[in-house]
């Protein structure tokens, strides 16, 4: 029987001069940094380094880690008039405002936009938000194609898609509705996320869809009659999930049902940042009609939460 030949174990001097070979002869072959030591390249540090689009809303930021994180996937769901596109539009508005580079790309699946709404009530700039409704002569497998093109170009600091339920595949639109099956949806969603995550990772995008909420019929929703409709996959690879409600109006609170709203949030999901604190956190914040999320008073009770006031 032949012997066994001990391999010479190496020094670590010997192993990180091995590393750093292999990332520097990469690094030139490609023009660009893709690889090495995180402790030695700086730029690969950075690239740990999750950065947030900043939501309106001081609360949902701080329980997010920052408001809506670049280069991931957030899903933004809940029950209907609760304030999922108001948030995002709100959103874009306010970074807008304060970053004359900031650019947003929007897919209009509802066909729930008006001008006014978008320019006025937000006082969105038109010049830096990408609008694209979904044309059915178009189909919306190669719109979706036209997206990727987009967010490749990173032209765009934030895509919206509003909303993924109402992306209905090429081929379930060419059948009967006896034909048809949710599965041919949650099979697209799964090859959006797959496609894309590294995509709006390259380009530090914020890559946000709304999606809605569907009753559960299969029992597993543990005491929640409610679930995030639209495949398994398409939660797996969300880095953000939160979940909004409308909640009602108290007399104690600084708004009344005739100026404005409360929408309640939870962070069902957030690989964001480290811990667990901000794992199913909750919170709350005020909107007023025809000017956005209002601040004070959140600013006002966390002051008063944290002792500072």
């Amino acid at each position: 029987m032949a012997s066994i030949v001990p391999v010479e174990k190496k020094t670590l001097d010997e192993k990180l001069k091995i590393l750093d070979k292999i990332a520097s002869s990469t690094n030139k072959k490609y023009g660009k940094t893709i690889m090495g030591r995180i402790g030695k390249d700086k730029e690969i540090m950075d690239k740990l380094a999750i950065k947030f689009i900043p939501t309106p809303s001081s609360s949902i930021n701080r329980d997010t880690g920052g408001g809506i994180p670049r280069a991931r996937f957030t899903i933004i769901t809940g029950a209907p008039d609760a304030g999922k596109t108001s948030l995002l539009l709100n959103t874009i508005s306010e970074n807008m405002e304060h970053d004359p580079d900031f650019t947003a790309g929007w897919l209009e699946s509802e066909a729930s936009l008006e001008k006014n709404y978008i320019c006025e009530t937000f006082k969105i700039d038109p010049e830096r938000f990408f609008y694209i409704p979904l044309d059915l002569d178009v189909g919306t497998e190669k719109t979706l194609d036209i997206v990727e093109g987009i967010l490749g170009t990173g032209a765009v600091d934030m895509f919206c898609i509003n909303s993924l339920r109402c992306l209905v595949p090429d081929k379930e639109r060419g059948k009967s509705l006896a034909e048809t099956t949710v599965a041919e949806q949650a099979r697209m969603n799964a090859k959006i996320m797959r496609k894309w995550t590294s995509i709006v990772a390259q380009y530090d995008t914020a890559f946000v869809a709304v999606q809605h909420l569907t009753t559960s019929i299969g029992g597993y929703s543990y005491g929640d009659s409610k679930v995030l409709a639209g495949g398994e996959a398409m939660k797996y690879w969300a880095a953000l999930i939160l979940q909004l409600s409308k909640h009602a109006i108290k007399d104690s609170d600084p708004i009344t049902k005739d100026e404005g709203m409360k929408i309640g949030y939870i962070v069902k999901k957030n690989h964001c940042t480290p811990g667990a604190k901000r794992q199913y956190a909750k919170g709350e914040y005020f909107v007023a009609f025809g000017e956005g999320i209002e601040e004070i008073a959140p600013s006002i009770n966390w002051g008063i939460e944290t002792g500072i006031l």
